[in-house]
């Protein structure tokens, strides 16, 4: 019986061997074949079992892989990198959790392998947790400063979280390496950087590197047309505009930020004429972008607006609000801009409120929306909406000179004069504020005077 048990053992050595040269010539399937056959004669031998799971990997069974290397660990494998193979099934079958969980259990063994390092980076990446990710490809940076592609996953993680700083630093550190055709991708990533950090003057001159090379990338245009727009620009960016648009006439991004620019030079006409008859030629297209045509409309209400056409306005807002396949947060800025102007002061609150829903802690909404709630009489909800506002910004005199109005309509003088004294506090120079601060200390001395 003994001699049986050796005769297979040592036949499955063979077939093990055999697997082993299929696998040198790259035949996998041959030698996954020779591992099977191996474990048919010995199926306790772990390394048999090991080795099935390598190729199973390597043909994309990653899930039989699996079981293959939970069988070798079952039978007592030594290999300290087995549950790292393990681990790498799991990350290919997008099972990120699992994956750092395996990871997690081989720490000490690997907290130094840069493989080791990569996989649980890119998996913290994959999971959306860049703060780990970046933690553990500044670990793998440490003995590998150069690789490019630890570099350029930083960068990305960087740029999810919004930290532009420190993704302009990381595009500097890969420009000084050789990046080949990324390069003109690292100049762009540095404008929109730059344009995040109001660094526009910069932004372009970053761009204009990348455009040399790609003179025609909509994104990379679309960041300098913005630039300029910021820089106020205007002139610079028509003239751009009408450059790229005698070979392009239907580029759509050209012709929005043309519209823009003639919007911002206040020539309302043309920019809405403009607009007009580009939402006419994006109608006409077979694959029409709905999303670029809303912008085109939107700016046709603005312009609507200017010219004091306040009823087209309205409708044009109107139609876009109620259409659910994109939300603008300008479209609502104009809702409230065009009741604001008919003094329909019940509806532009109203979208004050919507607009408060996507920015609750913008100041100027906060603000706005408290004044004209003192226009209808509302005055303990503005007080709200004020006590909101300046607690997210107390240095500015609008909000405490509307909060001692409203206090004043409520009869509530001490506390009036507190406020319109710091509104004066923050801006000596604050006429209207000086002016209430008159009529509240004048109230103030009647209503003493009457109680005499």
């Amino acid at each position: 019986m003994n001699d049986i048990i050796k005769e297979f053992e040592i036949e499955g050595e063979i077939e093990s061997e055999k697997g082993f040269v299929f696998f040198n010539k790259g035949e996998f399937s041959e030698a996954l074949k020779c591992y099977d056959n191996a474990i048919s004669l010995n199926e306790n031998n772990c390394l048999y079992w090991f080795n099935k799971g390598q190729m199973l990997s390597i043909l994309g069974k990653n899930r039989d892989a699996i079981v293959a290397y939970d069988k070798s660990i079952e039978l007592g494998i030594v290999r300290k990198d087995v549950q790292f193979f393990k681990a790498l099934c799991y990350y290919l079958e997008k099972d990120y959790e699992i994956t750092i969980k395996i990871l997690n259990s081989i720490y000490n063994n690997f907290y130094d392998n840069k493989k080791f390092l990569f996989l649980k980076g890119v998996c913290y990446n994959k999971l959306q947790n860049y703060e780990n990710a970046i933690l553990y490809y500044n670990r793998f940076l440490y003995y590998d400063n150069q690789n490019l592609q630890v570099l350029f996953n930083k960068l990305e993680c960087l740029l999810h979280l919004e930290n532009y700083s420190d993704s302009l630093l990381q595009c500097e550190i890969l420009l000084k390496l050789n990046v080949g055709d990324k390069k003109e991708e690292l100049f762009y990533q540095k404008s929109v950087c730059n344009i995040k950090l109001n660094n526009f003057e910069e932004s372009i001159i970053c761009i204009n590197i990348a455009l040399e090379k790609y003179p025609n990338n909509n994104f990379f245009l679309i960041n300098k047309f913005y630039s300029l727009l910021k820089l106020k620009k205007y002139e610079e960016l028509i003239d751009l505009c009408n450059k790229i648009l005698e070979t392009d006439f239907k580029n759509n991004n050209v012709l929005l930020y043309k519209s823009l620019a003639l919007y911002n030079q206040k020539l309302y006409e043309e920019s809405l004429n403009l607009s007009k008859l580009t939402i006419e030629m994006i109608l006409n297209e077979q694959n029409k972008n709905n999303y670029r045509n809303n912008l085109f409309r939107i700016n046709v209400g603005f312009c609507l607006f200017k010219l004091k056409k306040y009823d087209e306005a309205d409708d044009i807002f109107t139609q876009l609000l109620n259409e659910k396949e994109h939300k603008f947060i300008d479209v609502i800025y104009g809702k409230i801009l065009v009741s604001t102007k008919k003094k329909d002061f019940n509806t532009s609150i109203q979208y004050y409120v919507l607009a408060l829903e996507i920015n609750p802690n913008n100041t100027i909404l906060l603000n706005n929306i408290a004044v004209q709630l003192n226009e209808i009489g509302k005055y303990y909800e503005a007080i709200k909406y004020l006590d909101n506002c300046i607690s997210n910004n107390s240095n500015l005199p609008n909000p405490w000179k509307h909060k001692a109005y409203s206090l004043l309509k409520i009869d509530k003088l001490e506390e009036a004069l507190i406020n319109i004294n710091v509104a004066l506090r923050i801006n000596p120079n604050y006429l209207s504020a000086k002016t209430l601060k008159i009529e509240i200390t004048q109230t103030f001395i009647n209503k003493i005077n009457s109680q005499k």
